[in-house]
């Protein structure tokens, strides 16, 4: 039978922007779950940029197919593999839409491309970049993030205009000491130091063509009356100071919205050493808590929430979380939850989410 934690979905039209998170209903076929998200659009003049699909690998192909006979696909769909905790053909999709015009961009090797411009600035979002194979996964990623940088200058941005990225790595334990170093030395070649770190997930996950690295962005230009903003957290401190490159959180500030991105959030103290090791239950807890405190900083609300994710490492303890939801967050959350490794073979859980006011 199929276990739901938090299924109920996110439909938000804010401003000229469409933001859903949808999870499979008890026994739904992967043909009614794509009418549900279809039906959705109708009626409605929204563009996709982009998509983010969470489960099992052998299902992406016959939810792509099914798909494509429902919606222009010219958009980009990451497909990130992650054991499926809800026991349906996926643990669910995120996807964001606007009424502006948007442009479909491709790399010759393979990544896809949103852009669009609005009151606020230039939007540019990358999705399903994905390195090529290589001996090392570490010249993987640093390959990988030159052709990135070529790509950006070609669509006038550079590695500076970055506010968020995301991360999937695949065996990350053994190689994530060296993929902190690439980016960290990449970010000092380009500058990004200097100026504007964003905000990150870095997890476990494989891809359709199995190599080491999985990655989403997103940059951003504003135009005059926009803002952008790096976030400190009150309960933890830089991650830089124990090398990782990636800020707490980035908001974006506008006349007329205001966007945050939380980066993957775990239980961490602000010396950088996990907390309550082997506790899945209080690592949960002090992830909320670090997560709810930064959204209570800068004026948002739980219910300000677009897109939310949880990663935990062992689904076999989705009972422990589930009792969480239930009775410990601030606000009922809708989640996607996935199966992935964290950072740290200590860490139990993760969570990373956006939101919108």
């Amino acid at each position: 039978m199929m276990q739901t934690i938090y299924a109920d979905e996110i439909i938000k039209e804010l401003d000229a922007h469409l933001y859903i998170q949808l999870t499979p209903k008890e026994d739904e076929t992967v043909s009614k779950f794509c009418q549900r998200l279809t039906g959705i659009f109708e009626g409605k003049e929204y563009q996709v940029v982009k998509m983010t699909c969470f489960g099992s690998l052998s299902s992406r192909i016959v939810f792509e197919e099914e798909l494509a006979g429902r919606m222009k696909k010219v958009f980009p769909i990451s497909w990130i593999e992650g054991e499926n905790c809800s026991g349906s053909f996926m643990n669910g999709l995120q996807l964001w839409a606007t009424k502006e015009k948007v442009t479909c961009l491709e790399t010759h090797w393979g990544a896809q491309a949103s852009y669009f411009h609005d009151q606020n600035g230039q939007h540019l979002f990358v999705g399903d970049l994905r390195s090529e194979p290589s001996q090392q996964p570490e010249l993987e990623y640093a390959t990988l993030l030159q052709k990135l940088n070529s790509f950006l200058e070609d669509q006038g941005f550079s590695f500076t205009d970055i506010v968020r990225t995301w991360y999937y790595l695949d065996d990350i334990l053994s190689w994530y000491d060296a993929f902190n170093r690439v980016r960290s030395g990449f970010f000092r070649q380009t500058g990004v130091f200097d100026t504007m770190i964003p905000a990150s997930t870095g997890v476990s996950g494989k891809n359709k063509t199995n190599t080491a690295v999985t990655m989403e962005l997103l940059a951003f230009k504003p135009k005059k009356g926009a803002t952008i903003t790096r976030v400190k957290s009150p309960l933890q401190n830089e991650a830089g100071d124990y090398g990782s490159s990636f800020s707490r959180a980035i908001r974006i500030d506008s006349p007329d919205h205001h966007w945050m991105s939380v980066s993957g959030t775990a239980s961490i103290l602000p010396s950088g050493e996990t907390t309550h090791i082997g506790d899945l239950k209080n690592q949960i807890l002090h992830s909320v808590d670090v997560v709810s405190k930064i959204i209570e900083q800068e004026g948002f609300m739980w219910a300000d929430v677009t897109r939310a994710t949880a990663y935990v490492k062992d689904k076999q303890n989705l009972s422990i979380l589930k009792d969480v939801l239930d009775s410990d967050l601030p606000s009922p959350v809708p989640l996607i939850v996935t199966q992935n490794t964290i950072c740290r073979d200590d860490l139990l859980f993760e969570i990373e989410l956006d939101l919108y006011s």
